[in-house]
Parts: structure tokens; C-alpha cells; sequence
């Protein structure tokens, strides 16, 4: 739904809808522009390259994650499965023995 529909009733915008809409965008801007007037350096090209390699596990499991529920509407307990990956690759690195 666009901006332009989120009009109630009356011909105003509802702000509660938009804030459910856009709230957790708003506070990851709230939260960069705080980080950046107490440390100018946050966003440094290298501070930014390193949240960006520190999350990257995160985002991929959890975007891989997006992808099955919307399609299939399941879960795959994420903690598990990352669980049992580890334990896989542990084995094979050692040797598969």
C-alpha cells in the first residue's frame, strides 16, 4: 500500500498505521545519525565495512529464512538447523572419520 493510501476516514493520514509501517526504519535512522554525533568516526568506510562482515551470517540466514516462510508459511528453527550445520562441518572438516 503506498503512502498516498494511508488516508482514514476523514481524508487525514493515519499516523499510527504509517508508524507500524515504517517505525523500525525510522529507529535504524534514529539509531545511525545518535551513533554518528557521538563517535564521528562510525561512519567511516571501514567501521561500515566491518558491521557490514559482522552481520553477514545473520542477514543471509536470516534472508534464506524470509524466503521459505513466505513461500511455504513454515519455520525450520533456525537455532537448530545452524546447530547442526556446525556440527556437520566440524565433522567433515576433521576428516569425516
Amino acid at each position: 500500500m503506498s503512502v498516498a493510501g494511508e488516508q482514514d476516514q476523514r481524508g487525514g493520514i493515519n499516523f499510527a498505521r504509517l508508524l507500524m509501517s515504517f517505525g523500525p526504519l525510522l529507529f535504524l535512522v534514529a539509531l545511525i545519525i545518535v551513533f554518528t554525533v557521538l563517535k564521528p568516526s562510525f561512519m567511516d568506510p571501514i567501521n561500515l565495512f566491518n558491521i557490514t562482515r559482522q552481520i553477514s551470517i545473520t542477514g543471509l540466514i536470516a534472508l534464506g529464512m524470509t524466503f521459505v516462510i513466505l513461500t511455504a508459511g513454515i519455520d525450520l528453527s533456525v537455532g537448530s538447523l545452524l546447530a547442526f550445520c556446525g556440527m556437520v562441518a566440524a565433522v567433515v572438516a576433521k576428516g569425516g572419520s
